[in-house]
């Protein structure tokens, strides 16, 4: 006949074991799936990309607010900041030079 003490023990460790160790692989993917890279879905990445022309106008903010992924807002300011570019160089030809 067994003790009810040492009979108790290993359930009391098994239920420890069976709550702490779903909890700790939980925890572990938590902190990996920081380090994963986000996945794309094609279906939403390309109505993103097909919307690029129309979001030019927009500003960082209103593209945060509407969910823009950062690849968007990347490619808005890549575009916006070469459009700048363009305008400048069609104005430094146009611009008469200043000589002393």
């Amino acid at each position: 006949m067994t003790t009810p003490c040492l009979d108790a023990a290993p359930r009391a460790t098994s239920r420890l074991a069976s709550t702490l160790i779903p909890a700790a692989v939980a925890q572990w993917r938590r902190a990996l799936a920081i380090f994963a890279p986000p996945s794309r879905h094609p279906a939403s990445e390309h109505a993103w990309q097909r919307a690029l022309p129309e979001l030019l106008d927009m500003d960082s903010h209103i593209l945060k607010d509407i969910g823009a992924p950062a690849w968007v807002m990347a490619q808005v300011q890549q575009r916006r900041l070469s459009q700048f570019r363009r305008r400048q160089a069609v104005l430094h030809l146009n611009c008469p030079r200043h000589e002393p």
